[in-house]
């Protein structure tokens, strides 16, 4: 097992996994690599969680200075996704725990995540990890 950032021609593999997160149809290469392009510009990255050679989880991680705070760096990880058949196996641990090892690695004084309402086991997933919720999460969808 092991984590690795993702590259650009993971493109596919990664497309196929992120797929399996709400079961909707993955981006075209065409309509991904722009978004992979500004995605890796604005400093973020994706990460493969690889076993025996095959991509099984897959995480996005951005890191970001703040001019609050003394300057402190924040992190934000989203896409999370263990593929389907081996969920409840401990994957997702491993996964959570190389993206809270990145964030720390690179400064972060906090890792921020979001999830759905509706997502109650991934809630109590991400509770036993340590994380606590702070504050409330608020969204305008579509932006107008």
């Amino acid at each position: 097992m092991s984590v690795r950032r993702a590259l650009e021609a993971d493109l596919p593999q990664l497309l196929a996994l992120l797929a399996e997160l709400d079961d909707e149809p993955p981006l075209s290469m065409t309509e991904a690599l722009p978004l992979w392009r500004a995605l890796e510009s604005a400093g973020g990255s994706y990460y493969l969680l690889e076993h025996e050679g095959e991509a099984v989880g897959a995480f996005c991680l951005l890191v970001y200075p703040l001019l609050v705070h003394g300057g402190q760096r924040q992190a934000v990880v989203d896409a999370v996704v263990v593929r389907r058949a081996l969920r409840g196996q401990g994957w997702g641990k491993r996964l959570m725990q190389a993206a809270m090892a990145l964030a720390a690695e690179a400064g972060a004084g906090k890792l921020a995540l979001s999830s759905s309402q509706r997502r109650l086991d991934a809630h109590a997933f991400y509770r036993a990890l340590g994380f606590a919720q702070h504050g409330i999460s608020l969204v305008v969808e579509p932006i107008r």
